[in-house]
């Protein structure tokens, strides 16, 4: 009775992996997301890279029809929200393993546990069966851990089969008292990646990132670009209230950034030409008080 319950077992396993997977949207498998701690979210084509006290990575300016128009830009690190950004990395890595090797490996596995459990019809002795049994159970629960979760709700379903099939053999082989498994619990299925971001979200992600830039020549740049933006063909695409708000908030930001730039540029020359007046004069203390006009200058345009 077993022989035949194993052959059917390894038939209904081999056939398992040809079930088909839910149809889903292409996705590009090097997009990924930075979660920042204030709940907003970067796209990132490529992995960042963690240098220090900053996060580096590449921004796309335009989804569609292709990622493109990539701006290098960094964060500082203390604003990413680590967790989020970590297991949104993994739901990456596991689409794009299911989308690449996951349905030839698992048809590897599919082939290696049938063929266990053939060799388990054909053994005689009731022990032996049970160890063969019991190695292919083990093999089969660790798959999903160190394979994204690839195919776990059907390596579940045939794990309570194959377990009906070791609660036999124990009892053919004498075992009245079973031990506990020691398997690790099962991967949870991965959820699929974020859809790709909108042409707006990417204009909105470099607004971010010009708020969270340090340097002034850094964050004026970002502005421009997205200025560009909007001036170009898939600005003409946008809606057209938004635009004018985002644009609106970017000339105050450049506005802003100018009026910056002209009083340093003010406080520059003051200041030489009184350091200059000081030294002719010899006055030391003139200097100490220049620098502290200069020092409180400089905290007040911050």
């Amino acid at each position: 009775m077993f022989r035949a319950r194993g052959l059917t077992a390894a038939f209904l396993f081999t056939s398992l992996w040809c079930l088909p997977l839910r149809a889903q949207e292409a996705l590009d498998p090097a997009l990924f997301r930075v979660f920042l701690t204030d709940g907003r979210t970067l796209a990132s084509y490529g992995e960042y890279a963690r240098a220090d006290d900053r996060v580096v990575f590449s921004m796309p300016t335009r989804m569609r029809p292709a990622p493109g128009g990539f701006e290098l830009v960094s964060i500082p690190a203390n604003r990413v929200d680590w967790a989020r950004t970590q297991q949104y990395a993994d739901r990456v890595h596991a689409a794009a393993y299911a989308a690449s090797r996951g349905a030839a490996d698992f048809a590897a596995l599919s082939s290696e546990v049938a063929r266990t459990l053939n060799e388990v019809a054909a053994t005689a002795d009731p022990a032996a069966r049970l160890v063969i049994a019991e190695k292919a159970r083990q093999a089969l629960a660790e798959w999903p851990n160190t394979h994204y979760g690839y195919k776990v709700a059907e390596v579940r379903e045939f794990l309570g089969l194959l377990d009906g099939i070791i609660a036999e053999l124990r009892t053919a082989a004498g075992q009245t008292r079973f031990s506990l498994s020691l398997t690790a619990p099962l991967a949870a299925a991965p959820e699929p990646p974020l859809p790709p971001p909108s042409d707006q979200e990417l204009v909105e992600g470099m607004m971010t990132v010009a708020s969270l830039a340090e340097a002034p020549a850094e964050k004026v740049g970002l502005l421009q670009k997205v200025m560009q933006l909007l001036d170009s063909t898939m600005g003409l695409l946008l809606p057209e209230a938004w635009s004018a708000r985002i644009r609106r908030q970017v000339q105050g930001d450049l506005a802003a950034e100018n009026r910056v730039d002209a009083a340093y540029a003010l406080l520059r020359t003051s200041t030489l030409e009184a350091a200059a007046k000081a030294i002719r004069r010899g006055e030391v203390k003139d200097l100490e008080k220049l620098r502290e006009s200069v020092e409180d200058e400089d905290a007040r345009q911050v």
